[in-house]
């Protein structure tokens, strides 16, 4: 799994630039935001006890 854009491509893009667009950027955008919101939520929502000081790890 790569971790950034050059991990894909040596030139650190991917994708045909030519065909992009405002309004598909926006898209871009406000999808990525509504996800992060709902990831902010969802870990918000969490209960205190799952944070522990140490891990638990099964032997």
């Amino acid at each position: 799994m790569g971790w950034q854009t050059q991990d894909y491509n040596a030139m650190g893009a991917c994708g045909n630039a030519a065909i992009a667009t405002a309004e598909k950027g926006h898209a871009v955008i406000n999808a990525a935001g509504q996800k992060l919101a709902q990831l902010l939520q969802e870990i918000s929502s969490l209960p205190m006890n799952t944070l522990v000081s140490q891990p638990i790890i099964p032997e």
